[in-house]
């Protein structure tokens, strides 16, 4: 598995585990809050149906009061104008049968009762006969569904009202003296239709009432009426002593129960009407839950969706601003490990992938500047393999040429001694001998600077390593415009040193000196030797070339250090001087200003023993104040 996915799904998991986590814990408590709700709307739903109720029931018994009493204070023609009134102003009102203690039963009905209830006017006096039998407590109001009048919430109510009566005996009318007080029982019955669509409950509830019997006096979507409602609440109601509390615990209040009806999970409350055989039940079906959970969860889940592709883009965008870099360097090492040092590393980051870049940067420099230094050593070999194939190649041809440069100076001098002095050609054969003695010198200097030797140190003059040095040099610098001065100490001991090795710093340093004056067109180069402070000899190289730059003089021993344009130098000239300086316990110092000029100033060690040496005079050259001063003559 790559980086970039494992980088991925880690992301993914950090962010989407937890948000599942909290939505699955907060779904559950929803849950549970929503059906704790239900079950709170449900009682409270019950106990306000119930409240309702009875006071539509307390109408009802003051109104069967008030039959009665006018019944007892009213004539029957009064009495029936009353009911006839009553029956007008209340619509919902359809048969009354009241029957006092040893009486004959009133009855009245309203003349559209067969029209409004669709069944005969005299089943109600039927049904009337059939439950006269049924006994009922004092002040208690009885009720049930009225049979045959289909789903109609049409109920009858029966009490038993006591009426206080004065009782007068047969003939003794207008005397009030002989007047009796007895109280008598009044038995009403009500037909009448309870409005229970003035009394809605919450959305989505089902109310029901039911009897002692369980039987329903209310047609629900569920239940028919005067069909046994089947419920745990029915059977707790129908369990319960007569006229009790269905809760069991004194206060009247409504209970609740989760069950199911059928398909259906609901939560119900039952809430007993006071004073009566009957309790009302309010139904809320858990589906409210459910759909409230499923529009959450519906909801939550695209919100999950919506983190989870948030959180994948976000994962996504930081596993590719980590791996991109790692993959861009795995890149360049590859390019590195095949030899391509200047492949290109851009990586901008600011951690610890940006700290990696940068390191893998400077090992990108280091390796740049060490193959090309490698580079430069390789051609410098190559050069130097040329040079010394041409050093061999030069003494051969050296060789050759001493011969007849031997010849040429013999033949010179023979004509010398048959001519006479004042011969005209005498003049022009010592002029041949002269130039053929020094170029036999230089052939001579070439031999031995091209031979290898083994370093021997031994007693040398430092002027003669000069001079030597100036010879081998001075074509190429008369090519170059430059001209060189010598101020050398006629008295300057000998030092301690291998002469090859001596002249080789000096050829390096003129070299380097009239490569510096060669943009301006030329310029002065100065060699000067004296006897120095400490038994030591210094010889002095100093040009009015461009100079070097202050932050450059600390570098410029460094092996492969070059200011130079590219196939001009190698950068190993000053560090193979400085090399051979220290071998000789010599020192070298360099001062230097930006176009004025350079002077290397080299200090060597005097021969043991030897307090001053040879004074060596080059033919030709003036000796002045102790000081040899001339220029070398210009080369054709």
């Amino acid at each position: 598995m790559s980086i970039r996915l494992r980088l991925l799904l880690i992301m993914i998991l950090l962010i989407f585990a937890p948000l599942a986590i909290v939505f699955w814990f907060g779904l559950r408590e929803f849950m549970s809050d929503k059906v704790r709700d239900i079950d709170s709307f449900a009682q409270d739903d019950a106990s306000n149906f119930a409240m309702q109720l009875k006071a539509e029931l307390s109408k009802i018994v003051e109104l069967q009061r008030l039959i009665v009493e006018r019944r007892v204070i009213d004539s029957k023609e009064r009495f029936e104008e009353f009911v006839a009134g009553r029956f007008d102003a209340q619509k919902n009102f359809f048969a009354v049968s009241l029957r006092l203690e040893s009486e004959t039963p009133m009855v009245r009905i309203r003349a559209d009762f067969e029209k409004r209830l669709g069944v005969p006017s005299n089943s109600f006096a039927g049904f009337v006969e059939r439950t006269a039998s049924r006994p009922i407590k004092p002040g208690f109001l009885d009720l049930g569904a009225f049979p045959g009048v289909g789903d109609r919430p049409l109920l009858w109510f029966r009490a038993n009202i006591p009426v206080r009566m004065t009782i007068v005996p047969r003939g003794a009318a207008g005397k009030t003296d002989r007047a009796e007080s007895a109280t008598r029982a009044a038995t009403i019955f009500l037909l009448a239709n309870i409005d229970v669509a003035r009394h809605e409950g919450r959305i989505g509830s089902e109310r029901t009432i039911i009897d002692r019997t369980g039987s329903a006096l209310l047609k629900t979507a569920s239940v028919q009426v005067g069909s046994v409602v089947s419920n745990p609440l029915a059977e707790v109601f129908r369990t319960s002593p007569r006229g009790g509390d269905a809760a069991g615990d004194g206060t009247g209040a409504a209970i609740t129960k989760s069950y199911r009806v059928g398909d259906r999970d609901v939560i119900g409350a039952l809430a007993p009407l006071s004073g009566t055989d009957a309790a009302v039940i309010v139904e809320f079906s858990k589906k409210l839950a459910t759909d409230a959970l499923e529009g959450l969860t519906q909801k939550a889940v695209l919100i999950v969706a919506a983190v989870f592709i948030v959180a994948a883009i976000v994962a996504l965008f930081f596993a590719r601003s980590i791996v991109n870099p790692i993959e861009r360097l795995t890149l360049a090492s590859h390019a590195i490990a095949k030899g391509d040092f200047h492949v290109d590393i851009d990586v901008r980051a600011k951690n610890e992938v940006g700290v990696l870049s940068t390191a893998f940067k400077q090992m990108q420099e280091g390796l740049v500047q060490r193959d090309t230094k490698l580079e430069q050593a390789r051609m410098e070999l190559i050069q130097s393999e040329k040079l010394s194939a041409l050093g061999r190649m030069s003494a051969g041809i050296t060789h050759e040429l001493k011969n007849p440069l031997a010849g040429i100076i013999g033949f010179a001098q023979l004509g010398q001694r048959v001519l006479a002095e004042d011969h005209q050609v005498t003049r022009y054969l010592k002029l041949i001998e002269k130039e053929g003695k020094r170029t036999k010198e230089i052939i001579d200097s070439l031999l031995k600077f091209a031979r290898k030797e083994e370093v021997k140190f031994e007693k040398i003059s430092l002027n003669k390593v000069a001079e030597d040095a100036m010879t081998l040099v001075a074509h190429q610098l008369a090519t170059m415009g430059v001209k060189v001065f010598r101020e050398l100490d006629v008295a300057l001991p000998d030092i301690r040193g291998a002469f090859n090795q001596l002249e080789q710093v000096l050829i390096n340093l003129l070299v380097n000196a009239a490569q510096a004056m060669e943009k301006s067109g030329g310029g002065k180069i100065t060699v000067s030797t004296r006897a120095a402070d400490g038994g030591t000899a210094e010889i002095r190289v100093a040009d009015t070339g461009c100079g070097i730059p202050p932050e450059n003089v600390s570098r410029i021993f460094d092996p492969f250090f070059t200011s130079k344009e590219p196939g001009k130098g190698t950068g190993l000239g000053l560090s193979v001087t400085l090399g051979i300086v220290k071998a000789h316990n010599g020192t070298i110092d360099v001062d230097s200003t930006v176009n004025v000029g350079t002077t290397f100033r080299l200090k060597f060690p005097l021969w043991d023993g030897a307090a001053t040496g040879d004074n060596l005079v080059t033919p030709g050259v003036e000796e002045k104040s102790g000081l040899a001063a001339t220029s070398l003559p210009p080369t054709s």
